[in-house]
């Protein structure tokens, strides 16, 4: 399959309820436990290969039908927090170490109500839909030990609640105008707060009362 997806595992399914029962995922899974699986210590490259590995072999088996194109709208721009293997609505983790796992979500609130597939008829795929793959692969042996496949209200019952969410707000410009601003002295771009985000940010400023090298007492 290379380092991309195949097409087919990019399409959503036909509906919610065309989507592989739980229990069937989780026998085709296990055949994966004892499988070499190198670790490159990279987070990005690991994930892309671990991922590659479960989809190869979801498509060893009848996947759910496809949705017809114009059926359904990918609501989060550029899909952003949308599964990789939507067609069976997946996310795919590795763990590596210890007894305990932190479990990082992107770009969507792993409970939450928001319409992430929207079809023209039927009902909705929303963020708390998201099967969870969590595979735990041996650091010394290089072999996947074993994968659990959860719903987020599976992990919220018997982990607890996920932590709050972290807002990031970027500002994105192009290389020309960032050429633009490096030729200027000073090279800054400044500009006030937008309303929006200026009701997030304090106005209150505390004068540090000692340095960062101090130790603490």
């Amino acid at each position: 399959m290379g380092l991309a997806l195949d097409n087919a595992l990019t399409i959503p399914p036909k509906s919610k309820n065309a989507l592989t029962r739980p229990e069937i995922l989780v026998e085709r899974l296990s055949a994966l436990i004892g499988t070499p699986f190198p670790l490159t210590r990279k987070t990005r490259t690991d994930g892309a290969n671990m991922r590659n590995l479960i989809a190869a072999t979801l498509e060893k088996y009848p996947l759910p039908p496809p949705c017809d194109r114009g059926s359904y709208t990918v609501i989060p721009p550029n899909k952003k927090g949308v599964p990789r293997i939507l067609r069976e609505y997946i996310d795919t983790y590795i763990a590596t170490t210890g007894e305990a796992y932190n479990l990082q979500v992107w770009n969507r609130d792993p409970v939450g109500e928001n319409i992430q597939i929207e079809y023209a008829f039927g009902e909705n795929l929303r963020e708390r839909d998201v099967r969870f793959v969590i595979v735990r692969v041996d650091p010394h042996h290089f072999k996947v030990r074993s994968i659990f496949l959860l719903s987020a209200d599976y992990i919220v019952e018997h982990f607890g609640k996920f932590s709050r969410p972290t807002i990031k707000h970027q500002l994105i410009i192009t290389d020309k105008t960032r050429g633009k601003i490096l030729e200027t002295r000073p090279p800054i771009l400044y500009y006030p707060d937008t309303s929006k985000v200026a009701t997030m940010v304090s106005r209150v400023y505390e004068r540090p009362r000692a340095s960062m090298r101090d130790k603490p007492r």
